[in-house]
């Protein structure tokens, strides 16, 4: 059997994570950093090192780090007596780190790490995959996740690109990569970690939704309208304040800062008409060059709705909550389309709660709608099927069983790492 090493390189992407980190281990800026990272893997953030563990389990050797976490790696500099500065600290141990372990592979969970000019400002079109291959010769092959559209520049040196749902996988296509469709998955040691952690019910849990507003998509709108509707109770993500237009362009979200003066005459009669409605197309200028305006809204869900609207949860306690829903809710990012597969699908059914999602044109292929997932089509449609779960207990309890069993057999990370694990023996 071939073996190969591999490094996993993900990221927090929150400065609120670390507050977080530090209110749950009070003493950790005192531990190694090897207690540090099991401290910060026990916690669930993200896929946690359900990666390596999973490549472990098939022979290989895996390492997780995380790019970054400023604790952390600093941590490690100070115990492998590397000497770093301020300004370049990411890139010095990143790569110190690399050329300790001497990788054949490594893969980016995702592309934040991947942006041109990251690893050096005078470097601007040097991204990481690029530069780790110059500096690390051990690597024979690149790999990487993207569960979001990106531009080029950040695949520039992959080898391999995995990516869902198919939509985001076409938009990879379009511009001349040839992806693999590989979804999202769960952490099944996750129940274990619920278990030992013990269970505590969230006020109001019946009917829930855990994750980012995404305004002004029509994610906001939707909850917006379940919240009137419903006795709905929210974790939620959204800026505190609302004053930026967004454009879309070509059907995927790009967020513009544009000041009213920037606007034609006919798009300002436009915003001062709709600016407290949703979405709607401009008129049949706009249509040529596939141009929508979007407008935030001028108040976030939390001012609306203040005793129903909870601060965003990660990790445990995330799970948590969805596994103490009765129902909880998923709409996917205007991103992708026709299409679904985003993580929350996974995690909600594989702690066993009952899920209600948008429909898309692959649904079939991950869960098998009205047996292990409810799903809508619109959001009096959501309204109408979360009263009738949250009414009828055999059904929920019923969808909710069959649902975490097909996670459990066919959405894993063991799952996605055979597969991950069969292309890298192919290729090296």
């Amino acid at each position: 059997m071939t073996q190969y090493r591999i490094v996993r390189l993900a990221g927090l992407h929150t400065p609120l994570a670390e507050k977080e980190i530090l209110r749950c281990f009070p003493e950790f800026v005192n531990w190694s950093y090897d207690a540090q990272i099991a401290s910060l893997f026990k916690l669930k953030y993200l896929y946690s090192d359900s990666f390596s563990r999973a490549i472990r389990l098939l022979g290989q050797e895996a390492f997780d780090i995380v790019w970054d976490f400023e604790l952390t790696q600093k941590q490690w500099a100070k115990e492998n007596s590397i000497e770093i500065l301020q300004r370049d600290w990411q890139k010095k141990v990143l790569l110190s780190q690399l050329q300790r372990i001497q990788p054949q592979v490594v893969y980016f969970q995702g592309t934040e790490l991947a942006i041109p000019g990251r690893p050096c400002e005078k470097e601007p079109l040097v991204n990481w995959p690029t530069l780790i291959k110059q500096e690390v010769p051990s690597v024979k092959l690149v790999m990487m996740y993207s569960g979001f559209p990106s531009r080029g520049d950040r695949i520039k040196g992959v080898d391999v690109l995995l990516s869902s749902p198919p939509q985001i996988v076409e938009h990879y296509r379009r511009m001349g990569y040839k992806p693999i469709l590989s979804y999202h998955a769960f952490d099944k040691d996750v129940l274990e970690s619920l278990e030992l952690e013990g269970q505590t019910t969230p006020a109001n849990g019946k009917f829930t939704f855990v994750g980012s507003t995404r305004a002004p998509e029509s994610r906001y709108w939707m909850l917006k309208h379940l919240m009137r509707s419903t006795e709905m109770n929210i974790w939620i993500d959204e800026p505190a304040k609302m004053n930026r237009i967004h454009s879309i362009k070509n059907s995927l979200v790009s967020t513009v800062d544009i000041s009213r003066r920037l606007l034609s005459e006919k798009r300002q009669k436009f915003y001062k008409t709709f600016a407290k409605g949703e979405s709607i197309r401009l008129d049949k200028s706009a249509e040529s060059d596939n141009r929508w305006l979007r407008v935030l809204p001028t108040k976030p869900l939390k001012s609306l709705f203040p005793s129903r609207c909870h601060s965003a949860v990660r990790g445990l306690e995330y799970y948590r909550i969805l596994q103490q829903s009765k129902v909880t809710f998923n709409k996917h990012t205007d991103h992708v389309h026709d299409s679904v597969g985003n993580m929350r699908m996974f995690e909600a059914t594989g702690v066993g709660t009952c899920l209600l999602t948008d429909s898309g044109s692959n649904i079939k292929d991950l869960f098998e709608p009205g047996v292990e997932v409810f799903t809508y089509t619109s959001t009096e449609e959501a309204v109408e099927k979360a009263t009738f779960l949250l009414e009828n207990e055999d059904i929920r309890s019923s969808i909710a069983q069959k649902g975490k069993a097909r996670t459990l057999r066919d959405h894993t990370i063991k799952n996605r790492c055979d597969l991950v694990d069969e292309i890298i023996r192919n290729l090296i």
